[in-house]
């Protein structure tokens, strides 16, 4: 049977340490990278609120770089009956853009980052309505993914 020496005991922080900076910037990185990006869409989609500053049909459109342009533009389309995800323009007028290199909204969707200091950093602009510029925390429901 295998025993750790003392000095191997020692390590442990050590490599306790190397695994959580691993975790934390390498697989990061790397998730980042690969993410899909319908995947990550069909998760916004199934995260998405609709709240009370939304009235009658509600569209949102998400214009992504860093992308294949098929793949640049999704909308969200709010509606009484609930949310659709499109990948062609449903042809309704846009009530909120949401522009960003897809890599740093998904690393907002993932935690990585908060969507505040994305905005803040300008990584991710809003263009449209107010009322759901100032709310989208609340119907984009982005708080399940971040870090605490």
């Amino acid at each position: 049977m295998y025993r750790l020496t003392d000095a191997g005991v020692a390590l442990g922080s050590i490599v306790r340490g190397l695994a959580q900076w691993d975790e934390l910037w390498l697989i990061a990185e790397a998730e980042l990278v690969g993410a899909k990006i319908d995947f990550v869409m069909w998760d916004v989609r199934q995260h998405a609120k609709r709240v009370d500053e939304m009235s009658g049909r509600t569209v949102i459109c998400f214009e992504f770089a860093g992308v294949p342009v098929e793949k640049s533009k999704h909308w969200l389309v709010f509606d009484d009956q609930g949310i659709d995800l499109c990948y062609i323009d449903p042809g309704f007028e846009i009530d909120l853009c949401v522009e960003s290199e897809f890599v740093n909204f998904a690393s907002v969707w993932n935690g990585y980052t908060t969507l505040t200091q994305a905005i803040s950093d300008d990584l991710i602009t809003l263009h449209g309505d107010r009322n759901l510029t100032v709310s989208v925390d609340k119907w984009l429901s982005i708080t399940k993914h971040q870090p605490s």
